[in-house]
C-alpha cells in the first residue's frame, strides 16, 4: 500500500470554538450582562476570594473555575460575573449553609 492511500482529507470545514466562558455571560449564574445587571471583570483579590469559595463549595461551578484556576489567575483566561452573583457565591452565610 502506498503511503497516499492513508491521507484522510476532510472537506468540512473545522467549526470555531466558543470561548471557555464567554464574555457575554456570568460565569456563576449562566445569565446574560444587562444594563440592570451589567458584568464585573475581578481584580486578583476578588479572584482569589472567589476561587477560596470555589474549593469550599465543590459545586458545578466552583470546580469549572478551580480546574482553570491559573489560567485565570494569570490573566490568560478572563472571566466576567455580575456583582451580586459573586458576592452571594463569596457570602460567609451562604458558604456556611452549602456546607450543612
Amino acid at each position: 500500500m502506498a503511503a497516499d492511500e492513508f491521507v484522510v482529507n476532510c472537506s468540512k470545514k473545522r467549526r470555531v470554538e466558543e470561548p471557555e466562558f464567554p464574555t457575554n455571560r456570568c460565569v456563576i449564574c449562566g445569565a446574560q450582562f444587562s444594563a440592570k445587571n451589567p458584568a464585573t471583570t475581578p481584580d486578583q483579590t476578588k479572584l482569589q476570594s472567589l476561587l477560596t469559595a470555589c474549593s469550599e463549595r465543590k459545586d458545578e461551578v466552583g470546580l469549572i473555575l478551580l480546574a482553570k484556576q491559573s489560567s485565570i489567575l494569570d490573566g490568560s483566561v478572563t472571566i466576567r460575573h455580575h456583582r451580586h452573583c459573586r458576592s452571594t457565591y463569596t457570602s460567609k452565610l451562604h458558604l456556611k449553609r452549602n456546607a450543612d
